[in-house]
């Protein structure tokens, strides 16, 4: 079967481009009315596309909503697994990588990061998703940090770690884009990294010798 080409582009592409519209619609939604002011028409209107398409691409305002976490989790996912990719295989370039790129997401995408922490709550679905999400950073960073320890840890124990700190950087992220504190980027990327280095050399000696990092406090 052929796609019918329309002013230069398939309909494949005109249906990804208007999906791709709809979404930041309702990221700038979100970020101006919240998660009680988000309305199919509201989406329809600043993506300046009709209602008829926001139906074609979600079953409802539920599944907009949905689908809207789903995208932004998995962008800043992706974005933290090409940085650590690319880092020195040192626990503090890995550690400066993986927080400076949720650092930029939180300083840049605060209203993706806003769905992602502080909107979902008193939504069932995306309660359900932000549980899922947290539960998933957890047990990935339980099996990161377990490759930097030289000697072997209770499993829990990392698990226990991995846990706590996924949900401080959480809490932390949470009072940043609220207000909560200020602290640059430079300040905050020194002194977590600092933190989460004491947390992990906690549990048992790294298999490297760590040195000092570089990024320092201005």
């Amino acid at each position: 079967m052929q796609t019918r080409i329309y002013a230069g582009e398939s309909a494949e592409d005109r249906r990804s481009g208007r999906q791709d519209r709809l979404f930041q619609a309702a990221f700038d939604l979100l970020a101006s009315d919240g998660v009680a002011g988000l309305t199919i028409r509201k989406v329809a209107a600043a993506a300046g596309i009709s209602t008829r398409y926001v139906y074609e691409s979600f079953a409802n305002l539920e599944d907009l909503r949905s689908q809207a976490f789903d995208r932004a989790a998995v962008e800043v996912a992706r974005q933290v697994i090409d940085a650590v990719g690319t880092a020195g295989p040192d626990l503090v370039s890995q550690l400066e990588a993986l927080l400076g790129t949720l650092i930029h997401f939180a300083s840049h995408e605060p209203e993706k990061v806003r769905l992602l922490l502080t909107d979902s709550f008193g939504d069932p679905a995306l309660a359900d998703r932000r549980q899922g999400m947290t539960e998933t950073f957890a047990q990935g960073f339980a099996l990161y940090v377990g490759l930097h320890l030289s000697e072997s840890v209770p499993e829990k124990r990392v698990a226990l770690a991995a846990r706590m700190l996924v949900g401080a950087t959480a809490e932390t992220f949470t009072a940043r884009i609220q207000g909560g504190f200020d602290y640059s980027d430079d300040d905050l990327l020194h002194d977590m990294v600092a933190l989460f280095l004491g947390a992990i050399q906690s549990l048992a000696p790294t298999r490297e010798s760590v040195p000092p990092f570089a990024s320092q406090p201005r």
